[in-house]
């Protein structure tokens, strides 16, 4: 199982250096008050404490501690006022992303006891207005800079956008993307776990950009051919989304499983059948055939440092250089926590990496056929998915399934269905002008039993508003067939995640 993290985050305290002299004991007590806040935060991220700051210098020396320990995000905190030029040189600098979190020692102000320390102690707010518009007139003359826009909300309300006649209620909401401001804001009372929690979402959303950006994904074997809307240019994937993508020849992958020592496959069998409710027709021969895969799969993940993964199944059906096709391997490595994108599709293993790191669990899934009459989609794919978010009630199965797309034997796979309930739908593809973007919607999974005699892993979801309006809506934002999936409301983290990409947002309903 992949290990999760919390994300690592600089603190760095800002005072005016004017009152070094005024009130020599002040600057003592403001950083036992930026202790007591890292404190509030300590079961939410690791937090790097700079020294607090009311120079130019000391700011420059405490970011570039800052770099020096690879945090993912700068929280800035005003102790008292302090002016924008001290700190906006250094945070301009650094590529870190910045959020200024617009706060104070004191919630509530009783005008009955209302003494001058009070105010001299919380007055850090007009320090954040300066220092925001400086960052924000930085942006460089010409280049486009998202305004703020409506807030993305579950309701109607939040959508910018409706098309297509006849299609339902519903709309899209759209964020640009190209934001160059290089900062966000929280304010509130720190006390507040909401306010909080408000942080702690733009540290995630910065931890897992930054992963994205060092990601590593395998692709085994070519893209599925001719389909277009998972087209890449390698080039721009990696300037704009970041993942390498390390291609893994066939003959490896066949030489490693033939290597695979027997207690290792026992151990593999012995763990699947702790989970797994095991057909009996499944004999050790066709066992071993599939388990030789995941063996391999694993072992290159480790040897290449891989964050996902994507296979092509036509690949293996075409060359005949592994004697089975890998779903197995795949739907374990999904519930391990690796990115995957079926069919060579690159661009969703990077977009399930990163939701089940921003939102996790993850898997990779699509809109397979519709139901006009009750409003629903039945969702599939090849014989890929994340079992561990199967439903409590029917524990996943291990099925013998024949292969018909080439020259493979029969392999074995997981047959399951979803966990009824909330979830978000996420798509990651290229979009105009070569630009990729991220488009997200809410539904809900039905509580419908698996369907007899279906072998595919399958479920049924239902969008927020009409069915058709949805998919018309879907379409026309260019959202492609592919999609990560996630438990539970993850629109909010999938749209900061997009902001610090760069990458344009829509919440399709």
């Amino acid at each position: 199982m992949k290990a999760t993290k919390k994300p690592r985050v600089g603190l760095l305290p800002l005072m005016l250096k004017l009152y070094d002299k005024a009130f020599p004991e002040l600057k003592a007590k403001q950083r036992r008050f930026a202790g007591e806040l890292a404190q509030a935060f300590r079961d939410d991220f690791d937090i790097e404490i700079a020294d607090v700051c009311n120079t130019r210098e000391t700011v420059e020396e405490a970011v570039k501690g800052f770099e020096r320990a690879d945090v993912d995000a700068i929280v800035v905190l005003f102790l008292t006022y302090a002016p924008s030029m001290i700190a906006a040189p250094a945070l301009l600098r650094t590529p870190i992303p910045k959020v200024l979190f617009n706060t104070q020692k004191l919630e509530a102000l009783d005008p009955d006891d209302l003494r001058s320390e009070h105010i001299l102690e919380n007055h850090g707010m007009h320090g954040v207005q300066d220092l925001a518009n400086v960052l924000r007139r930085s942006v460089s003359p010409g280049l486009p800079f998202q305004e703020p826009g409506a807030p993305a909300g579950p309701g109607p309300e939040s959508f910018r956008a409706g098309s297509g006649a006849g299609t339902g209620a519903g709309g899209v909401y759209f964020e640009d993307g190209a934001s160059h401001r290089g900062f966000e804001i929280v304010t509130g009372p720190w006390q507040d776990e909401m306010v909080r929690a408000d942080v702690v979402l733009w540290a995630k959303a910065a931890m897992v950009a930054k992963e994205l950006r060092r990601c590593r994904i395998g692709l085994f074997g070519s893209a599925f051919e001719g389909m277009g809307d998972f087209g890449l240019d390698d080039t721009a994937f990696r300037m704009q989304v970041g993942p390498e993508i390390a291609r893994i020849p066939l003959t490896r992958l066949r030489s490693v499983a033939a290597g695979a020592p027997g207690k290792a496959l026992r151990r593999l069998e012995s763990g699947l059948r702790k989970d797994f409710d095991v057909d009996p027709k499944i004999r050790r021969a066709d066992m071993d055939r599939s388990l030789r895969l995941l063996y391999a799969f694993r072992k290159i993940a480790a040897e290449e440092k891989l964050d996902a993964l994507t296979l092509n199944f036509v690949s293996f059906g075409e060359s005949g250089i592994c004697e089975t096709v890998p779903f197995l391997a795949a739907s374990v490595m999904l519930a391990d926590g690796y990115g995957y994108g079926g069919e060579g599709d690159a661009t969703s293993a990077a977009c399930v990496y990163a939701m089940g790191r921003l939102h996790g669990p993850a898997d990779f899934t699509e809109m397979f056929t519709m139901d006009f009459a009750g409003g629903r989609i039945y969702m599939a794919h090849m014989a890929e998915c994340n079992w561990r978010m199967g439903r409590p009630d029917k524990r996943p199965e291990l099925i013998l399934r024949e292969f018909r797309y080439g020259d493979c034997k029969p392999y074995v796979a997981v047959r399951s269905s979803c966990r009824p309930g909330p979830v978000t739908l996420a798509n990651l593809t290229t979009g105009p002008g070569g630009r990729f973007q991220l488009a997200v919607a809410r539904a809900r999974v039905e509580d419908i039993p698996p369907v007899p005699g279906q072998e595919t892993p399958h479920f049924f979801i239902k969008p927020e508003g009409n069915l058709c309006g949805f998919l018309t809506r879907y379409s026309e934002v260019g959202g492609s067939h592919h999609l990560a999936m996630v438990f539970d409301d993850a629109v909010e983290p999938a749209r900061r995640l997009a902001r610090l990409m760069g990458w344009p947002f829509y919440i399709v309903a």
